[in-house]
């Protein structure tokens, strides 16, 4: 097994650690999700609470069934509360 840096080791399910991977340079599948993480973070729509003044972000699942105009709270305390 080579040790370099920024490689990910791709192993079939079942295949013991001995038996040759697929390995492909680049960034480790850690650093690539942290990224894609961050980059769908701020293409995200924001607005603040109506009770605490809080931004909070646009989630998909609001998106996807039109929820989002109608949100006005960052949590369901604040939503009771206000």
């Amino acid at each position: 097994m080579s040790h370099r840096l920024n490689t990910v080791r791709v192993c079939r399910p079942g295949s013991s650690s001995d038996q040759a991977g697929v390995t492909r340079p680049g960034r480790t599948r850690q650093q690539a999700s942290k990224t894609r993480s961050k980059e769908l973070a701020e293409l995200r729509e924001t607005r603040l609470c109506a009770r605490c003044k809080r931004s909070f972000q646009n989630r998909k699942k609001w998106q996807s069934r039109g929820l989002w105009p109608g949100i006005r709270y960052c949590s369901e305390r604040c939503r009771r509360s206000g």
